[in-house]
């Protein structure tokens, strides 16, 4: 059973699909053991998946590692072979990451003009008293 989740390929996928495995896991609150006993495979086998040691899972390993931890999303890329899903998925991290350091700006300039309103509003009341 073992050898028909394992799938090493020198293929071009990255890491990557082992990082979005983990955090599909993770996201689930499963630890490796736990999924291992619900796929059916040894807890090496989901190790090696998340580290990149199999490079590219076979198909059936990471559909059913979706339906157990509910990473449907995961499933709507194509894990089939082909690159443009994990191309897709990349990019879209990098419009994430960037929208999460713009939306950071924008709090830290919210912050900061509220702190000036207040230092102003303070300059005020003290200028009254004078």
């Amino acid at each position: 059973m073992k050898n028909q989740h394992r799938r090493v390929v020198n293929g071009t996928m990255s890491q990557r699909v082992g990082e979005m495995l983990k955090a599909s896991r993770e996201r689930a609150g499963m630890t490796q053991q736990q999924l291992a006993m619900k796929l059916h495979v040894e807890r090496s086998t989901i190790a090696k998946v998340e580290t990149g040691a199999i490079k590219e899972p076979a198909y059936t390993l990471v559909r059913e590692w979706c339906a157990a931890t509910n990473g449907i999303d995961l499933m709507n890329l194509d894990f089939t072979g082909a690159n443009d899903g994990w191309k897709k998925l990349r990019q879209l991290e990098a419009v994430m990451k960037n929208m999460k350091e713009s939306m950071a700006a924008v709090h830290l300039m919210k912050r900061r003009e509220k702190e000036h309103a207040r230092v102003g509003a303070k300059i005020g009341a003290l200028r009254g008293r004078i």
